[in-house]
């Protein structure tokens, strides 16, 4: 994600509750006809969607991770 990567995880994936929180930082899909449809609900201007992604794919940025690391190393 802080790559830029949207992330797309079948639904059944461990990733579904880590990443994507259920579909509001990322798009998942049960079959594979799905796919095709992903994007065009992905850049749809009318939805909220991409603003949550950019502020989802801010938790994943190395000054973030940093000061998460450092906190665990603090506590110890």
């Amino acid at each position: 994600m802080a790559a830029g990567c949207l992330p797309v995880v079948h639904f059944c994936s461990g990733l579904l509750e880590v990443i994507v929180r259920n579909g509001k930082y990322g798009l998942t899909y049960t079959q594979k006809i799905e796919l095709s449809e992903l994007p065009i609900y992905a850049f749809d201007p009318a939805k909220d969607f991409k603003h949550n992604l950019r502020n989802r794919a801010l938790d994943f940025d190395i000054k973030h991770f940093k000061k998460k690391f450092d906190m665990l190393i603090d506590m110890t």
